[in-house]
């Protein structure tokens, strides 16, 4: 199913995200299991837990006391990790469209209908649902280094895209409807044609629109630092 009960490691792994994603837990920061535990009213094995997901997904770093803490940004960290991402992700999508079976990946076009509406079930955010859709492709693909490789650069990058996202003169001036970003509309846009691709098992579109969709993503993030 699309949406599902969360354990407490589900909520305590989203929330705690979304607090890094947000920069309410800046880049620099040292995860302290105690603090986290006291601020979501939780005990500290799910935080534990989470923070060990948070590490293997690539969205905290270890530092040299075996602490977890959330990366130090970088022109050149942000470079290389596209590089990778712009390497791998068109083939991931290119052999998931060659691989593509109904019965396995029904769900890509759940998470695309779920993408474009206003207020979603409050069991699942945007960045789950981005998530879900971007490693369920991955999946599909049926290559398990592909999928490990993709799991360790997917959130640094969306680390760096919500960073530059926080800059924009309208996010400081207002609250801006999602709907009105044209990024945002050029996003999901993007996905419905991936996914149209993987289920009409069309390889070679698949891919040229999922390079494209990185290039994208790139190119609108590296503007802001210019």
């Amino acid at each position: 199913m699309l949406l599902d009960k969360k354990s407490s490691e589900d909520r305590a792994y989203a929330e705690i995200m979304a607090m890094i994603l947000s920069q309410e837990i800046p880049p620099g920061s040292v995860m302290m299991e105690g603090a986290l535990a006291e601020r979501l009213k939780m005990s500290r094995t799910p935080i534990r837990a989470a923070l060990r997901r948070l590490v293997s997904s690539g969205l905290l770093d270890i530092t040299s006391n075996r602490s977890a803490s959330v990366p130090i940004l970088s022109k050149k960290d942000w470079d290389d990790l596209f590089e990778l991402r712009l390497r791998i992700e068109p083939r991931i999508a290119s052999l998931a469209a060659m691989k593509f079976g109904p019965e396995k990946g029904s769900f890509l076009r759940e998470l695309v209908e779920e993408e474009k509406k206003e207020h979603h079930d409050d069991n699942l955010s945007l960045q789950e649902i981005n998530e879900r859709l971007h490693l369920g492709i991955a999946e599909l693909a049926d290559n398990k280094y592909m999928f490990m490789s993709l799991n360790q650069v997917f959130w640094r990058c969306q680390l760096y895209v919500c960073f530059f996202d926080s800059f924009l003169p309208a996010a400081k001036e207002r609250v801006v409807d999602r709907f009105e970003k044209p990024y945002e509309l050029t996003s999901i846009a993007q996905h419905e044609r991936i996914v149209d691709a993987i289920t009409s098992r069309n390889a070679e579109q698949a891919e040229d629109v999922m390079r494209e969709h990185i290039m994208s993503t790139y190119q609108r993030s590296t503007s802001y630092t210019s």
